[in-house]
């Protein structure tokens, strides 16, 4: 422990742990239990706990946002969203990667797609899961899992969750289709993925 250090009490937990209280001023604390690396927790002002537990992280998942909005104008036929940071949609996958295509730093899941109508209702949608594997150039034009939800009306989100085919890995290149039934005009939407990070 460094200098300039006071602590009340301390004692190990049955576990091997430090149970330590009231510590005050600058100080380094290092853990160890039996068979495991040590830990060091570095202190400086007034620490007032009274337990202090070490476990390792084992949940390696990270959650990832990637917001953005289109026009949609008039159109009433499936569209790709902007992954990119466009704010023009596309009609086709080939030759849009540059636009459309989100470029997985780790594998993961499409947790779910939120969408937000401001001047036209669209009525039932359709929200696709697209992806394209090593050696492909474009992901394909059949979604890989499609989810349908009539929003409530304009200027609320619409949520679609994806909870079957919904995984990709380290590599795939990741496109989104919006399906309206009528024309959807001025749409703000937020994809979250769950990137696994010992991927």
């Amino acid at each position: 422990m460094a200098s300039d250090f006071k602590y009340s009490s301390q004692r190990y937990n049955r576990d091997g742990y430090n149970r330590i209280v009231d510590l005050t001023g600058t100080a380094v604390l290092k853990y160890r239990k039996s068979g495991t690396s040590q830990i060091t927790l570095k202190v400086d002002g007034t620490l007032d706990v009274e337990k202090i537990t070490v476990r390792e992280i084992t949940n390696r998942n990270h959650i990832h946002i990637i917001s953005g909005g289109y026009d949609g104008g008039s159109s009433t036929s499936l569209v790709y969203l902007p992954l990119t940071g466009s704010i023009t949609e596309s009609s086709a996958l080939t030759n849009n990667n540059e636009l459309t295509g989100f470029l997985a730093p780790y594998g993961g899941k499409l947790k779910k797609v939120v969408l937000r109508f401001s001047d036209r209702a669209p009525g039932s949608t359709v929200v696709g899961f697209h992806k394209a594997s090593d050696a492909s150039e474009n992901p394909s034009a059949t979604a890989t899992e499609s989810v349908t939800v009539t929003p409530t009306g304009l200027d609320y989100d619409a949520t679609f969750t994806f909870t079957n085919n919904n995984s990709f890995s380290k590599g795939d290149l990741i496109a989104i289709s919006v399906n309206p039934t009528n024309a959807a005009e001025d749409v703000n939407f937020s994809v979250v993925l769950s990137l696994n990070l010992s991927t």
